[in-house]
């Protein structure tokens, strides 16, 4: 093989060795039960309500998703009832926005080259790793391939875009709009730059062109329609906050995580930049090029104002609420769009620097996520093994879902309504579930804990209470011999942002006589918490032999008072 056709074939080697990494992944970790969010849908998925038009439309908080809904109903029946199926379909959006793109390069550049290997590793890199692994994320997988196939169709020749290609993008533009409010905010700019295209090019009135009139109509009575039947909005964040959530958003393009976030988000800022002063001299340097420097600054205003949305939407819900994994897959469009900018107008120093750069950048993020991949996905595994586990056994389902909440959900409430679901149609883990009738769970007594006698870490005390001063603040809780506990109730009072949601997580284990690791995997209750002066209580379900407890405030919280911690005692031969 010559060094050209070398060359020409890293980026689609490159393609195949992430396809075969995720296809390995979500082999290896994927999970053939709802998650989180996906439990609103799973009524309809299972068939005990219908597929409406009502209900593709209703709101999934800020969401209207009746594209997603639809695809992840028609792949879970097509599948034969396997909620991984989505989970593939990930996979496969993201592969082939990934190999459309290398095209694009190639046919911008005039020919291929390694460094369009930068693409699938942005794509399909293990940065993605909770989207591949979370059914939901057909939301963002969709969308960011359609933003990819818009970015294509913006690119693809020079001067006027023909009345076909403005057709494709109009049909493009309107998928987004169903795919959430990222859709809305990835679609709304480039909408803009079509009604002018259409505008400007009405003298080639032919069907294509009245095609994509009629579709652009069709997305902007969509995008008129979407605010209805919401609610009202909530209050702006104080603009420091929205500006950090906003930065931290924009880190995730290149990778998630709290470690350097700030000078990632810089880079990109400032590559961001580079690409817009760029755009904007060819805009005015080339006439010829004015249609693509402006559709593409119309792409970087989508993706700045998906940023924005998430600044507002997210910056009082949660402490680092941009940083959350799922949103890279949004946000490396920042990157591809930079890359594709200087593979366009390579004039200048920055033009050869800037590729290398991101590839270089790219493959070194890529080496780090991989380690935070590999984690993630031995986590799952290992709860889902918990929850097989205990099903297997035959405890009650409310048992099942108490100990194993956050693996069914994000909290540890209502897990007991999800999994029954589940059994009715005897989907996994219930396939050949069978209740063990030696089962007893009732608790025959109450133990108020000592407060004196608690160790803190990354706490302060203050009075009965705990002021965080650290970024992992916990309680621990030692008792003298492991018992057999149903669960924990603790009542507790917390102070913090007003509005700021918040997660209070309880951990056990049997430590004996070594340090208690509380390893990843292990069980755990979580709840969602708010600032509150009057008492309230949560109750952690155990159902287990426990001789260490741990509570881990949110470091949010301002302070912690804990009133009361009471073990609920099971009888010693609870199983027999």
């Amino acid at each position: 093989m010559t060094r050209s056709r070398l060359r020409a074939a890293i980026p689609w080697i490159t393609l195949g060795l992430a396809l075969a990494w995720n296809a390995w992944y979500v082999g290896r970790y994927g999970a053939n039960i709802p998650r989180a969010d996906e439990w609103r849908d799973v009524s309809v998925l299972l068939g005990d309500q219908p597929l409406t038009l009502e209900w593709l439309w209703t709101p999934h908080s800020v969401h209207r998703i009746p594209l997603p809904r639809l695809v992840r109903f028609s792949l879970y029946r097509l599948s034969g009832r396997d909620f991984r199926s989505a989970l593939v379909f990930n996979v496969a959006v993201m592969a082939l926005a990934s190999a459309l793109l290398i095209r694009v390069a190639g046919r911008l550049r005039g020919g291929p080259s390694a460094l369009d290997a930068s693409f699938p590793l942005l794509l399909l890199g293990p940065g993605h790793y909770l989207t591949f692994l979370w059914a939901f994320q057909v939301q963002f997988a969709l969308s960011a391939a359609l933003f990819f196939a818009a970015v294509a169709l913006v690119v693809w020749k020079e001067g006027a875009p023909s009345p076909r290609a403005l057709a494709l993008l109009a049909l493009t533009l309107a998928l987004q709009v169903l795919t959430g409010a990222n859709g809305l905010a990835l679609a709304l700019p480039l909408m803009i730059w079509l009604a002018i295209a259409l505008v400007r090019l009405r003298t080639q009135r032919s069907s294509s062109w009245w095609m994509a009139a009629a579709l652009c109509f069709t997305a902007a009575l969509a995008v008129v329609l979407y605010p209805a039947g919401l609610g009202a909005a909530g209050s702006l964040p104080p603009p420091w906050l929205a500006v950090q959530t906003f930065l931290q958003f924009v880190s995730t393009g290149l990778a998630a995580g709290e470690r350097l976030w700030l000078p990632r988000a810089l880079i990109l800022i400032s590559l961001t930049a580079f690409a817009l002063f760029a755009l904007v001299r060819a805009f005015r340097r080339s006439p010829s090029e004015r249609w693509r420097a402006s559709g593409l600054l119309a792409c970087f205003a989508a993706v700045l104002l998906v940023a924005a949305f998430v600044a507002v939407g997210r910056a009082e819900l949660t402490i680092g609420g941009g940083l959350h994994a799922r949103y890279t897959t949004l946000a490396i469009a920042f990157v591809c769009l930079v890359y594709v900018t200087f593979v366009l107008y390579p004039s200048g120093g920055m033009a050869r620097i800037v590729p290398r750069l991101l590839v270089a950048l790219t493959v070194l993020t890529a080496s780090v996520a991989t380690l935070h991949a590999r984690g993630y996905g031995e986590f799952r595994l290992a709860q889902l093994v918990a929850l097989e586990t205990d099903a297997q056994r035959g405890l009650p389902v409310e048992v099942i879902a108490a100990r194993n909440g956050p693996a069914i959900f994000q909290y540890s409430q209502g897990t007991s309504t999800y999994l029954r679901r589940l059994l009715a149609h005897r989907s996994w883990p219930f396939e050949d579930y069978r209740p063990d009738p030696r089962v007893r769970a009732q608790v025959i007594a109450r133990q108020t804990l000592p407060l004196d006698a608690l160790t803190v870490r990354d706490l302060a005390r203050d009075g009965r209470g705990f002021r965080p001063t650290g970024p992992h603040p916990q309680i621990l809780i030692r008792l003298p011999e492991a018992q057999q506990v149903a669960g924990i109730e603790l009542r507790y009072t917390l102070d913090g942002a007003r509005g700021r949601l918040m997660r209070l997580e309880v951990r056990w284990d049997r430590a004996g006589d070594r340090d208690p690791t509380f390893p990843p995997g292990s069980r755990i209750g979580s709840f969602p918490v708010y600032a509150t002066s009057r008492p309230q209580t949560v109750t952690t379900w155990i159902y287990e032999a426990v001789d260490t407890v741990r509570i881990d405030p949110d470091r949010a919280a301002l302070r912690l008072e804990t009133h009361e911690i009471v073990l609920l005692k099971l009888a010693p031969d609870w199983t027999r």
